[in-house]
């Protein structure tokens, strides 16, 4: 495990073997994956608390508290994906939506399946097996707070289901995309436009806060990423010069993201650089491919 807090002098604190990582929790414990198997690993004393789940579910995401185990699975019988909680206590469904049949594969739209608040007492599943169905369910101390699903027996339109979803590292603020929009959520407040119009993929939040950066999409298949100051509530504004993608946010000044050529990948392939917020400046990054960040959030990371 590589850790870059200072990109210019990362240190390596432990060698994890051969696992797949799902889940940074914080600074002192991590999700991984081998062979099917999932593990809670201490850091950096690399203690792994090893658990399995039944056979075709899904794993979602280990609490803050490492009280709880969130997952999911497909319920033939109500043909739902029915949302399970399991603590010492034992398990128990606390949210379902409409789904069909596993086996779909992977597609640019899909981002992560769920994450937990910063706190603890917020959990969001989102379920995307289904383009057609699925969607977005939100809950708090196991009581579901929002829930968007197409109209029984119905189906989402194109373009149109919830997606990208991330929360705010600092407050219990949910953003996400719906129809055509990006909206935020609280429980106090409810559900918001947030910027109207907006079809943003990766959305990223700083550890502070402050910052929040998207892409979208351009018309010829590239991609744009936007910066917006949630301090003050100012437009987006596009940076990076050049078409950019993938951002994701490093410390509160740093930005991960890639570059793209036309068709996505150029004659050179896709570069990865890091963007100073202080002075807007580019540079390149050592880091190749991200799995996972904390503190900042990811919609896909």
């Amino acid at each position: 495990m590589r850790d870059y807090a200072n990109p210019a002098q990362p240190t390596t604190p432990c060698d994890l073997g051969s696992v797949l990582v799902d889940q940074l929790i914080d600074a002192r414990h991590m999700v991984v994956e081998s062979s099917g198997v999932l593990a809670v690993v201490d850091l950096p004393e690399a203690r792994f608390h090893w658990f399995s789940l039944p056979r075709l579910s899904q794993f979602v995401a280990v609490s803050p508290g490492l009280d709880e185990v969130s997952w999911y699975a497909f319920d033939p019988s109500s043909g739902s994906d029915e949302l399970h909680v399991t603590t010492s206590a034992g398990d128990q469904v606390v949210a379902a939506l409409p789904s069909s049949e596993p086996g779909r594969c992977g597609s640019p739209e899909d981002s992560k399946f769920g994450a937990y608040t910063e706190s603890g007492s917020g959990l969001f599943f989102l379920d995307e097996q289904d383009p057609g169905l699925g969607g977005l369910v939100v809950l708090q101390a196991g009581r579901v707070l929002l829930r968007l699903a197409p109209d029984s027996g119905g189906k989402w339109a194109l373009a149109t289901r919830p997606a990208m979803v991330v929360w705010s590292p600092t407050s219990e603020t949910l953003y996400y995309r719906h129809q055509g929009d990006v909206w935020t959520w609280t429980a106090t407040g409810g559900a918001r436009r947030f910027l109207p119009g907006v079809a943003w993929y990766y959305p990223t939040i700083a550890p502070d806060g402050r910052h929040l950066a998207y892409a979208v999409l351009r018309s010829e298949g590239l991609h744009d990423v936007y910066l917006v100051d949630l301090s003050t509530g100012g437009s987006p504004r596009k940076i990076g010069a050049g078409a950019r993608n993938q951002p994701v946010f490093l410390t509160s000044s740093l930005l991960w993201f890639k570059t793209e050529g036309q068709g996505v990948c150029g004659p050179s392939g896709d570069k990865s650089l890091i963007y100073d917020l202080s002075d807007s400046s580019e540079t390149p990054s050592a880091i190749g491919q991200l799995r996972a960040v904390w503190p900042a959030t990811s919609s896909n990371h």
